[in-house]
């Protein structure tokens, strides 16, 4: 990722505070020697004089490790907010996919129950024939698949109540015919009887 340019100058002066801290607690170790060997000659005045410029350097070196410790502090809170404010992105991108999921899904489950519905009511009309119920016709509502569905099986439902009425049409005129044929027997016995005798007579 790419470094903000507040980040970049940051990174700069805490490298340039660094390099002069490493260069003051080299002066400072070189002071400690020459302490040292100026505690060994026993040179008291030359103790003195280096003692006060090692505490000078101390205290200049005690500056610049509290600046760099602010500057640090700095960066960790800068990056600390800057975490927080991705932080925050990241669960309302979250939220906002979790409730685009849910639409969805709600969606599609709404459309596919819009889908099915007319399913349904064809396959109930359809046991209701076929158990030879009642012929009742499906609602066309759509002009979809499905609605084309639904008006060939309401055309059905018409052809097989025009072959139902021709059925029952051609088995009332049977019975018609029988009855006929059985009254023409039952008068046709005693007729001939009648003419039989007649004929003797």
């Amino acid at each position: 990722p790419e470094v903000p340019d507040e980040e970049r100058a940051l990174l700069e002066s805490l490298k340039d505070d660094s390099e002069l801290i490493s260069r003051a607690l080299s002066r400072l170790a070189d002071g400690a020697d020459e302490l040292s060997l100026a505690v060994r000659q026993k040179d008291f005045d030359r103790v003195v004089e280096i003692q006060e410029r090692l505490r000078v350097r101390s205290g200049r070196l005690q500056v610049r490790v509290s600046r760099m410790t602010g500057t640090l502090k700095q960066a960790v809170g800068s990056a600390a907010l800057r975490a927080e404010r991705e932080e925050q992105r990241a669960i309302w991108g979250v939220i906002l996919l979790t409730a685009v999921a849910i639409l969805v899904s709600l969606g599609v489950t709404w459309t596919a129950g819009r889908t099915i519905r007319p399913v349904r009511r064809l396959t109930e009309a359809a046991k209701r024939v076929s158990a030879g119920g009642e012929m009742g016709r499906v609602k066309v509502e759509t002009s979809d698949e499905v609605g084309i569905l639904a008006q060939e099986f309401n055309r059905m439902v018409e052809s097989l109540e025009d072959r139902d009425r021709a059925l029952r049409r051609n088995e009332r005129l049977a019975t018609v015919g029988r009855m006929a044929a059985q009254v023409a027997h039952e008068v046709r016995n005693p007729l001939m009887s009648i003419g039989l005798n007649t004929e003797l007579l």
